[in-house]
């Protein structure tokens, strides 16, 4: 033991004496103390700037720990018909514009990148650092990296087959935080109900045809003045009762990219089974403006519609 202490220490330029039971004890936690700084920086590359910054001159506590967090979880739709599509140096490429949109987002408001694997990242808000309005920015990663994705998609619109489309559910609740894994592979890792039901929502999003679905707890917490419409309930994983999700759009949304904006919209004609394809002009609190409706379809018309742009809900009764 004293042996193992001693070449350990020694080998860092540390000179500590371990003969005694209680400098013994010392040197086990320096050690500790050690590992943990190591894989500080060794993780550097997942945490936001200010947690980074703080990381140079002080110590960050990473042990594992009970923590009231938001969950991020985004993944790209159809990645595998991409891949099918484009040669492997532009799915490389693709895949490195991507992870670079997330990351950004994510830093810019505060979260941590605890994973990007592929397409597949997650994200945690309130942790290693508290932040006490983690909801609120959470959702606000999620829109931002929405739109990314869309003007994204629009850049890489000359290659075949590349309209990229993302999904991201947000869920909020207690989770273990911290480092773990082997000594030589430790990972700033999240464990716990909210990151298994922001993956349900991600996958949910297709099905309910919107990029972003929050839970009811990451509704009630945030106060960012978003704009969240009532999906329904689901039974997520490991739940005992079914739960309300929430699709969400920013309450300026006129000060939204026209990429966000300006997606397609099939009308039916209630009644008739008539259909046209048409585009959202503007969103707001008080309805929508569509472009493209056949001049037949008199005012006070009822239709379905039947929105493929990601923030709006569909199908959706409408008239006027």
């Amino acid at each position: 033991m004293e042996l193992m202490l001693t070449r350990y220490l020694t080998g860092i330029g540390a000179a500590v004496p371990v003969g005694l039971l209680g400098m013994a004890l010392t040197a086990v936690a320096s050690l500790g103390f050690l590992r943990r700084r190591r894989g500080d920086r060794r993780l550097a590359a997942g945490f936001p700037p200010r947690v980074r910054k703080r990381l140079g001159h002080e110590t960050i506590d990473l042990a594992p720990s009970r923590r009231l967090i938001t969950v991020l979880s985004a993944d790209l739709r159809d990645l595998s018909g991409l891949a099918e599509t484009l040669a492997p140096d532009a799915v490389a490429e693709m895949l490195r514009e991507y992870v670079a949109e997330t990351s950004e987002a994510v830093f810019r408001h505060g979260g941590t990148v605890v994973t990007c694997v592929g397409s597949r990242a997650m994200a945690v808000y309130n942790a290693p650092l508290d932040d006490p309005d983690h909801a609120a920015n959470a959702i606000r990663t999620a829109l931002e990296l929405h739109q990314r994705i869309l003007q994204m998609s629009a850049r890489w619109q000359p290659q075949p087959g590349t309209v990229m489309r993302i999904g991201i559910g947000l869920a909020t609740g207690e989770a273990v935080v911290g480092l773990m894994g082997p000594e030589d592979r430790l990972a700033y890792t999240v464990l716990g109900a909210p990151v298994d039901r922001g993956a349900y929502l991600q996958a949910l999003t297709a099905e309910y045809g919107v990029a972003v679905l929050v839970d009811d707890a990451t509704r009630c917490a945030q106060r960012a003045g978003v704009i969240t419409r009532r999906l329904g309930e689901v039974r997520g994983p490991g739940a005992t009762a079914p739960g309300t999700i929430h699709g969400v759009l920013p309450a300026d949304s006129r000060k939204q990219s026209r990429a966000v904006l300006e997606v397609a919209a099939t009308l039916v004609l209630l009644g008739a089974g008539q259909t046209c394809l048409a585009t959202t002009r503007d969103v707001g609190e008080g309805g929508m403006a569509l472009g493209g409706v056949p001049a037949a379809w008199a005012p006070g018309t009822h239709v379905e519609i039947r929105c493929e742009g990601g923030l709006l809900p569909r199908p959706l009764l409408a008239e006027g």
